[in-house]
């Protein structure tokens, strides 16, 4: 998506995708985008072409975009991006079936209104082993979960086979594994039409490039990885703690630290840092924000603080995603001079 978008502002260049099914993590996304580039799915020319992608003249190399960079330009891209197109998403084709799986899938679950569906996935430690740094704790999630089926709307949390079950007995909340190729598909189609995508750092995140759907993220670490690009989506943030100086670190501090970049097990145990996730009460504000503003919400002295701590080198600082003024109301020492 980024790749395309740079080559439609600044190259215009013919562009292959080499996309033989034995390297996809799916089998649909590549095809929304053949419009835009050939996809090249058969293996035999994959072998014959792969060489060319170590030829200077012929590759392109996407690390400009790429949020571990420290000098990442991938949210500036997609505001340029923007600011020349008026529009924040490339106009994409639909898959086929698209209208009869988001149908199959409302009926099956007694889904009244998709426009009132709101889908969680959260990481958790069943997540292919993870790391406990993007990890969080799903039960954190209940009192929101509560809240929404409160308000009249149904909520679907995507999940791994192990994962904890949430004890929420109520028709309008559903618990979805991703299974078989299907599911995945129906995933895609249902985060496209829902009201509100509740996600973490990874996974579905990247569909917020694809999507007019709001998107809030939650438990977000480090803050180079932001790639929300929407001015109608938020972010909350992990804490960082610091046992050397007995205090939480402001955005100034961690950044001079560079734990917006590099967040790992040995980084954090080496600065004897430690990630606090976010609690209850700011999943909870962090979402009611969410579904209250639209795309004209006015920017808080908080959020102009935080930006102004960001150096223009940070890619985050280019995103017109927000923090929520709730989570930076909570915890003002991130801003703190």
């Amino acid at each position: 998506d980024t790749i395309i978008k740079y080559n439609l502002l600044y190259q215009n260049k013919k562009i292959i995708f080499l996309c033989p099914k034995f390297i996809l993590i799916n089998t649909f996304i590549h095809k929304i985008y053949n419009q835009k580039l050939k996809c090249i799915e058969n293996f035999f020319l994959y072998l014959i072409l792969y060489p060319l992608m170590h030829t200077k003249f012929l590759a392109f190399n996407a690390w400009n975009f790429e949020t571990i960079n420290p000098e990442s330009k991938f949210n500036q891209l997609h505001l340029d991006y923007y600011k020349k197109f008026k529009n924040y998403s490339i106009d994409l084709s639909e898959l086929k079936n698209e209208k009869n799986l988001l149908n199959e899938f409302c009926n099956e679950n007694n889904i009244k209104s998709i426009n009132k569906l709101i889908v969680i996935q959260q990481r958790d430690q069943f997540y292919y082993n993870s790391p406990a740094t993007r990890n969080a704790n799903i039960k954190n999630f209940n009192k929101t979960v509560s809240f929404l089926i409160d308000s009249g709307f149904d909520v679907v949390r995507y999940k791994s086979k192990e994962s904890e079950k949430l004890e929420i007995k109520s028709k309008n909340y559903h618990e979805l594994n991703l299974s078989s190729e299907k599911d995945k598909l129906k995933q895609f189609v249902i985060c496209k039409n829902c009201r509100l995508v509740v996600c973490y750092q990874g996974g579905v995140m990247a569909y917020n490039q694809i999507f007019n759907t709001q998107f809030l993220v939650v438990n977000a670490i480090p803050i180079n990885r932001n790639v929300l690009i929407k001015p109608q989506d938020r972010i909350i943030l992990k804490k960082c703690f610091s046992k050397k100086l007995n205090q939480f670190l402001s955005i100034d501090m961690i950044v001079s630290e560079k734990l917006h970049l590099y967040v790992d097990t040995h980084t954090l145990r080496e600065k004897e840092i430690v990630l606090y996730e976010n609690d209850e009460e700011e999943i909870l504000e962090a979402v009611k924000e969410t579904l209250k503003i639209n795309d004209n919400s006015l920017i808080s002295n908080s959020q102009e603080k935080f930006r102004d701590m960001l150096s223009d080198e940070i890619t985050f600082k280019h995103s017109p995603s927000l923090v929520c003024n709730s989570f930076l109301k909570k915890n003002s020492f991130l801003i703190k001079p």
